[in-house]
């Protein structure tokens, strides 16, 4: 019998933009997946201005909220969905990662 395989998690390269963008009524931060053609909105030279975009794998959404919000920093747990929720609610997920990182 063959050893059973396992499949490496998914991820997605995503640029992460923000804070002070122009446009935060969606969220702080506005996640787009990398090369998407929406990104040339932010940075200081875009519409949205904010920070220059940070790219990071993710597998999921709580990667990349612990990746700007440190659990240790901001004491919460991202196990616990409600202590999760707030911090989830602060990014805007752009329709480019829609179904890739739930």
């Amino acid at each position: 019998m063959a050893a059973a395989e396992t499949k490496a998690p998914a991820t997605l390269k995503v640029a992460v933009c923000g804070p002070n963008l122009r446009y935060q009524r969606q969220g702080t931060f506005h996640v787009h997946a990398a090369g998407c053609g929406d990104l040339r909105n932010y940075g200081p030279d875009g519409f949205q201005l904010g920070e220059e975009p940070w790219e990071i794998e993710a597998g999921s959404r709580v990667d990349v909220v612990t990746a700007v919000y440190d659990p240790g920093d901001f004491e919460y747990d991202p196990d616990d969905p409600d202590a999760l929720a707030p911090f989830i609610d602060d990014f805007h997920w752009a329709p480019c990662c829609a179904g890739r990182l739930d």
